[in-house]
């Protein structure tokens, strides 16, 4: 929530910009972290609610309202989230606090602090897992967040299998899952696990055509 919506800003961004052991696959990462930073933007920014899984309280709209500003700088973002935090983390309920952790987690994913945001998705999970309610989608989004953070480091491996573990929460939420099988796929590329790349970048050209989605149709199509 905190990214710029414009690939090709984003692809000249410091968190496209990731070194990865296979020069070749380069193009490949750029598109699809784009096409990951998009979508998540799209999912976390946009998702439905109902009354008893997603209350929005007066502090939630804050916290989004700042993470959706895309030409707030990283840092007055750090320090309007500080001061919500400051005035209201006393009275804060574990649904507004891990709103708040994972927006500050993408705030500094999105600063390549990439430690400093897995701590945040983390504590953004705790808070999520204090819930009485089942918050699979949600859950499942925090796992995504912190397989980037893998994925930046390097960790593909690691990267892959949270990806895999999001899927199990995520399944339904079909946005989340093109996500998912288009950056699962480019990774098993670049591992040399090739036959279950075309398994995944195939189940994202299936997502795509049934929702119409141009755009991710055409990175499904791509990453090979």
């Amino acid at each position: 929530m905190t990214l710029t919506l414009s690939c090709k800003t984003d692809c000249k961004s410091a968190i496209c910009e990731t070194h990865y052991p296979l020069p070749t696959m380069k193009k490949i990462y750029n598109i699809s972290l784009c096409a990951l930073l998009f979508l998540l933007l799209a999912t976390s920014c946009n998702q439905s609610h109902t009354a008893q899984v997603e209350e929005e309280s007066d502090i939630i709209a804050q916290i989004r309202a700042i993470g959706g500003g895309h030409h707030i700088s990283p840092d007055s973002i750090h320090v309007l989230l500080n001061t919500i935090w400051v005035e209201n983390a006393y009275r804060m309920t574990n649904r507004e606090k891990f709103t708040f952790y994972n927006a500050r987690g993408l705030a500094y994913l999105n600063a390549r602090e990439f430690k400093t945001a897995e701590t945040n998705f983390r504590k953004a999970l705790y808070h999520l897992e204090q819930l009485s309610d089942s918050n699979l989608r949600g859950k499942a989004r925090v796992i995504l967040n912190i397989g980037l953070v893998r994925r930046n480091l390097g960790e593909l491996e690691k990267a892959i299998n949270l990806y895999r573990q999001a899927a199990l929460y995520g399944y339904g939420d079909l946005e989340l899952m093109l996500v998912l099988y288009i950056n699962t796929g480019a990774l098993l590329i670049t591992t040399g696990e090739i036959d279950s790349a075309l398994y995944y970048k195939q189940s994202a050209l299936n997502l795509a055509t049934k929702k119409d989605n141009r755009g991710a149709k055409a990175i499904s199509q791509q990453v090979k």
